[in-house]
């Protein structure tokens, strides 16, 4: 048996960034350094690296909503276990389409896998399906992001670089409250666009997942969608991961959010995750300040090695703390609450831990036993 393992949102705020410079540059080590140990008993990690990584000289994050850090925050993910991350979200584009090259070009110097985002048209349709084999099982991974804050960030592609990052949806548009006609005309056009019968995107993407059904055993799709720190889902979120898996993946796992949001697991043994939470945050940061935004789940997937399919899915709470040195570190809550000798603080961590297992379980079960691995289904 296999085991592969999700987190959420992996994410280096400014007060992270400063809190890591050393004298020689940058060491995010000790961000990992408590979790390290989970990923390796996993065969293969995925997360979602919600940052570019696309040197100093296009300005490291300085802006609560736009991001860039240092290529050593990306080899600190590497080497705390992850094998592959999805660059396909919403700050994607934070240093515009050169940021965008650049990260996946430090992605590859450091030999970090990453799906999502395309330096060419040629890179895309050669990569049109991640497939990673693991042991004789072929598993595919899809990525692909609701929008790239063009609203925000003012970087729009042009017709030669539609390339560069899947979207379910056509980039953000900005128009000016006085262009009446053209408001009503574009509100339309999103409306059937960006729909679920007409979407040329999703219809491309419903493809991509036939032929990858054809090539790999199991396919997971990385979903960048929904509200940020809403604790449910929004509606057309909801319909996504509906056609998500009416086009039959085995798995949906869903970041943006920022917050854990709930699972839903089918009797046919598919995965429907709306949002896993901020994996690596900064607590009281504008990213990490509500709705126990500096909780996450680390989902695990356990693969039969001989009917290949999903025979179990189990998860574990991961927590975020600043630390006296100012330092965001990452721990289990299970570690967390067995070494807490404060039983004031040790209660409100309980209390925390049934929140997050009722939230993502759907649940509003009044205790729940505190275990360092919770199993939500077995398909025995």
């Amino acid at each position: 048996m296999i085991r592969i393992s999700f987190v959420g949102d992996i994410m280096c705020e400014e007060q992270q960034l400063l809190t890591n410079k050393t004298d020689y540059g940058f060491d995010f080590s000790d961000v990992f350094k408590n979790i390290k140990p989970v990923f390796l008993e996993s065969d293969f990690v995925v997360g979602n690296l919600e940052t570019p990584l696309a040197g100093e000289d296009l300005k490291y994050t300085n802006h609560k909503w736009s991001f860039n850090s240092p290529i050593e925050f990306g080899k600190a993910v590497k080497n705390a276990g992850f094998d592959l991350v999805s660059t396909a979200n919403n700050h994607s584009l934070d240093r515009g389409i050169e940021g965008l090259n650049q990260t996946i070009k430090n992605l590859d110097h450091i030999n970090l896998n990453h799906i999502g985002t395309y330096l060419s048209e040629k890179e895309k349709e050669k990569d049109k399906n991640y497939i990673k084999d693991i042991n004789n099982i072929k598993i595919a991974f899809i990525s692909y992001t609701y929008g790239t804050n063009a609203s925000f960030n003012k970087v729009y592609l042009n017709k030669n670089e539609k390339h560069a990052i899947n979207l379910f949806k056509r980039q953000e548009r900005i128009v000016l409250r006085r262009q009446i006609v053209k408001r009503i005309i574009l509100k339309i056009e999103s409306y059937i666009y960006n729909g679920f019968t007409l979407n040329p995107k999703l219809r491309k993407l419903k493809n991509k997942i036939r032929l990858a059904k054809k090539e790999a055993d199991l396919v997971f799709v990385l979903m960048h969608s929904g509200g940020q720190y809403n604790l449910k889902p929004d509606n057309w979120t909801v319909k996504l991961m509906d056609f998500l898996l009416k086009s039959h993946v085995d798995g949906v796992i869903g970041c943006h959010p920022h917050v854990v949001q709930k699972i839903a697991i089918h009797a046919n043994s598919q995965i429907g995750a709306f949002s896993l939470g901020n994996f690596c945050s900064y607590p009281g940061s504008d990213s990490c300040k509500m709705n126990q935004s500096e909780y996450s789940i680390i989902l695990h997937t356990y693969i039969n090695d001989k009917t290949k399919k999903i025979e179990k899915v189990t998860f574990q709470i991961a927590k975020s703390i600043v630390e006296s040195d100012g330092k965001a570190i990452i721990y289990l809550l299970f570690d967390l609450i067995n070494n807490e000798k404060d039983e004031i603080i040790k209660k409100g961590l309980i209390e925390d831990n049934l929140l997050i297992v009722n939230r993502f379980l759907n649940q509003k079960k009044e205790k729940a036993e505190i275990e360092s691995e919770y199993l939500i289904a077995n398909f025995i």
